[in-house]
Order: C-alpha cells, then structure tokens, then sequence
C-alpha cells in the first residue's frame, strides 16, 4: 500500500520519491484511484476459510445411527473444495476395506444388508451427506459371520 502525503507546496506526493504529480486535474485523478483502492481492498483479499475434521460412515438406512464411522486424521476446508475432498477420501477409504465391510457388519448387526451406503460429513455439519457410493451386492449374515447370500436362508 501507498502512502499518501500531500504538502502545503502545492505538490501532491508519495513517499516513494520517483512519483509526483501536480495537484490539478491529475492529482484528483490520482487520488479518485486512491479512494477507489482503499475502497475495494477488503473485498480483493482472501478470506481466510476455516478447516475442520473429514469424517465417513456405513449407514443400512439414511437417519438412522451408522454402522461404522471413522474420523479421519485429515483437515478439509468446510466449503465445497473440503466436501469434494472429504468424499475422495471417504470413496477410497470405502474402497480399500471393501473386504472387511461383511465381517464388520456381520458383527455389528447379524442380519442381512440390502444396500450399505458411504456417506461424509464435514467440519461437524448436519446431516450426513451421501458420496453417491453404495454395495453393489447385499451382505448376508448368519451367527455374527458374513455368509453367501443363499446360505444363509
């Protein structure tokens, strides 16, 4: 930022010394500019956006508790840049332990699993938000162990 002296010369200075300029027309030209730039400044800087904690979790139904919930070690932005982010991470995270969900809910819930459903929550928002991530074949349980789906009938 610039700043702004002006002496009773009747020159209109800055403190840098190579810029001088005649008050008249050019010095109200150069202090309309002025106005303007402390005027506009606030609204050019960035705002600083708060982070919070990425968290991801296995629901059987929307609205009720999820199975499993995992709050990830990893700050996202809580705006939709962190939203995007938080459900990358949740996909791969999903993704990676696709193995171990039957035994998990097996465990947990002993019954059979239409649908389990990924969903993302950001800087403690409310309510859950779906990745769009969903089984593709449900989980069928029998005695707390995940079996084929037509053994356990």
């Amino acid at each position: 930022m610039i700043a702004v002296r002006i002496y009773y010369s009747g020159r209109f200075h800055s403190t840098c010394s190579r810029f001088k300029v005649q008050r008249g027309a050019m010095g109200k030209l150069v202090m309309v500019y002025f106005v303007i730039l402390i005027i506009t400044l606030p609204f050019t800087l960035q705002k600083e956006v708060a982070e919070g904690a990425c968290g991801c979790a296995l629901f059987t139904v929307p609205g009720t508790d999820p199975v499993v919930e995992e709050t990830l070690q990893y700050n996202v932005s809580c705006n939709e840049e962190g939203t995007m982010k938080c459900q990358e991470l949740c996909n791969a995270l999903a993704y990676s332990s696709h193995h171990k969900a039957p035994m998990i809910i097996c465990e947990k819930l002993n019954t059979r699993v239409e649908k389990l459903k990924v969903y993302l929550k950001i800087c403690n928002m409310e309510p859950w938000k779906f990745t769009g991530l969903e089984s593709a074949q449900p989980i069928c349980c029998r005695d707390g162990k995940a079996v084929l789906c037509n053994e356990a009938m």
